[in-house]
């Protein structure tokens, strides 16, 4: 028995497609738990909708039964979809999961409350897994009222008190389509080390980053989309910068079992039939040169007009601000041609 983390599902079929059950019969086969990133709320599209610059999405209800048929004993909610309807999405959301008897993690109902985790056992070690989020994408994270979990409440020394769990932090963070993370996701994953988690998984960019070995713990900056599928195609179309064709393709997933770490990956390669399994999948791992030679090769890899965030607060903001505001001119320049 192990544990798979897998990436960003969206699921908008109306039925299982036969990819689902092939993918489902290699987890049973290995006996594997497995947590994923649930990336958009369960409920009716015909719900009110919050106003946003990105995509609205909103999952099938069979997802309940592909859930099931992956053996999913997790899910995280803590993303920039979660309230794309809402609090009347999550509502319907949290409805199926606790029909389906799976449970949850990533919500917080005010900045007083304490984060919800999920425990998985895996032989002998209990696993705990928590969810956050970055504010700067859109996600609407916790005020003094329902919301999704931010990063900085996973710091918080109390987590470490109740029990001796091996913790693993599954964040919903960085940019779209970068290859590389951003300084400020490098030190807050590290912190999250530093501060006790036995590893840190991250998610949202779409594609996958490198990994890195830090004070002996894995950090993985992005696991790519797990499966997207109506939107398989858009995936498979997209071309990133120095990165073979169909890159877009390729997700990761990251097991735990009896204390050894591996990456496997699933590629989605619309000219095959079925996604394929990549055992033992060589990953790239980060090189992390001297802080301006990191930030000339990130700019030069970025595939969005994003900024190179660097963790500190007010600056990170400023620059956040400036790009959100010529999202909002180029949406009129657009609306107007």
């Amino acid at each position: 028995m192990g544990i798979l983390f897998l990436g960003d599902l969206f699921y908008g079929y109306d039925d299982i497609k036969k990819d689902i059950f092939d993918i489902a019969e290699y987890i049973k086969k290995n006996n594997y738990s497995v947590v994923l990133n649930l990336e958009g709320p369960i409920t009716d599209v015909s719900n009110t909708k919050i106003r946003k610059r990105g995509e609205h999405l909103c999952q099938s209800k069979d997802i309940g039964e592909v859930l099931k048929l992956l053996n999913v004993k997790g899910v995280v909610l803590s993303n920039n979809h979660m309230f794309d309807y809402l609090e009347r999405g999550v509502e319907d959301t949290l409805e199926v999961l606790e029909k389906y008897n799976i449970p949850y993690t990533g919500l917080i109902n005010s900045k007083r409350d304490y984060p919800k985790s999920i425990l998985i056992q895996d032989s002998n070690e209990q696993y705990e897994i928590f969810a956050a989020t970055d504010p700067y994408e859109e996600s609407i994270c916790r005020t003094d009222k329902m919301g999704c979990c931010l990063i900085k409440d996973l710091m918080n020394d109390d987590l470490f008190l109740a029990n001796k769990t091996k913790k693993i932090a599954y964040l919903h963070t960085g940019f779209e389509y970068n290859t590389l993370p951003t300084k400020r996701t490098i030190n807050e994953c590290r912190r999250l080390i530093d501060k006790g988690f036995e590893s840190v998984v991250c998610s949202h960019p779409h594609i996958v980053q490198p990994y890195e070995i830090y004070n002996g713990k894995y950090i993985f900056y992005s696991i790519g989309n797990f499966y997207f599928s109506s939107f398989k195609k858009e995936f498979h179309d997209k071309q990133i910068k120095y990165k073979p064709e169909h890159f877009c393709d390729l997700g990761y997933g990251v097991i735990f079992e009896e204390d050894a770490v591996r990456i496997i990956g699933i590629d989605y390669n619309s000219g095959n039939e079925f996604p394929k399994i990549l055992e033992d999948y060589d990953a790239e791992k980060l090189d992390l040169k001297n802080h301006f030679t990191y930030k000339k090769a990130y700019y030069k890899n970025r595939n969005n007009h994003n900024f190179f965030l660097t963790g500190n607060t007010i600056l990170d903001a400023a620059k956040m601000f400036v790009l959100n505001m010529l999202y909002k001119i180029y949406r009129k320049v657009k609306h107007l041609e």
